[in-house]
């Protein structure tokens, strides 16, 4: 049992951050909190001088770990959504719930993802309780997978050190604790957007089922955020021209162009 446990312990921040942001909510100082900063600060630090002797499943729970702790010290502050576009965002989710239907017609752009509607509403009606811990709780918790996908996707090419560093990088950024939790469907499409990179580059896959998975993929970042499928989209089409002009020179084809073809046209 304690084997199996001592992979788990950096998964004990993301519950003191829930704590740290009711006592704040309840004007009991800010001490906690400071001490999630203080030990992501030096939980980072270390492990990337341990990576080479760290097991790779213990470095992914403690990028998890810290990721979510981080966002949860935004996400969890008071009873409600925190942010301007979340707060609309809610609107339209809350009223999905509500209704119990959603259905094509004149919709306005929030309306239309169906990250923000139909999966949020699916997973209140699989879950319960009140609507609004999807977004406080449940898409931060679906988002801090996503330093996992960088650091998985760059030990393909890096060591494992240099992976480790690049998930850091992003833990670390402002935009990543502070303003993603107030953007629900970026959180999703971004994560999609890894796991279509990550497919895009795995050559383990049998092309028959990479085809599927990017395809899927493509399908559901396009109902999940506009602005995420235009960036895929047009890194897409440089990574394939790219690719023909290097497959030109080598004279030989590579083998992920017709996944990034597939990528931008499932987009």
């Amino acid at each position: 049992i304690i084997g199996s446990v001592r992979w788990f312990w950096s998964l004990l921040l993301p519950l003191v951050s829930v704590a740290a942001a009711a006592r704040l909510d309840n004007g009991d100082g800010n001490a906690l909190a400071i001490v999630v900063l203080v030990a992501v600060a030096v939980m980072i630090p270390a492990c990337t001088v341990l990576a080479n002797g760290m097991h790779r499943r213990q470095m992914n729970l403690v990028l998890y770990g810290a990721g979510l702790s981080l966002m949860l010290l935004t996400s969890m502050r008071s009873s409600y959504v925190i942010g301007f576009d979340i707060s609309s965002e809610y609107f339209d989710f809350h009223q999905t719930v509500v209704s119990g239907i959603w259905h094509f017609g004149h919709l306005n752009p929030y309306e239309a993802m169906l990250s923000l509607t139909v999966l949020p509403a699916s997973l209140h009606a699989l879950i319960g309780g009140q609507d609004v811990w999807i977004f406080k709780l449940g898409y931060p918790a679906l988002f801090a997978f996503f330093p996992v996908a960088v650091f998985s996707v760059g030990t393909r090419f890096l060591s494992r050190r240099a992976a480790f560093v690049a998930a850091a990088i992003v833990i670390a950024q402002v935009y990543f604790f502070q303003q993603q939790p107030e953007i629900a469907r970026q959180e999703l499409a971004l994560l999609i957007f890894a796991g279509i990179i990550g497919a895009l580059l795995d050559t383990s896959l049998g092309r028959g089922p990479q085809l599927r998975l990017v395809s899927v993929l493509g399908v559901t970042l396009v109902v999940c955020h506009y602005s995420t499928t235009y960036i895929m989209i047009l890194l897409c089409l440089l990574a394939s021209f790219l690719a023909v002009t290097v497959s030109r020179r080598r004279s030989a084809p590579l083998p992920v162009l017709p996944w990034l073809i597939a990528a931008v046209v499932m987009s």
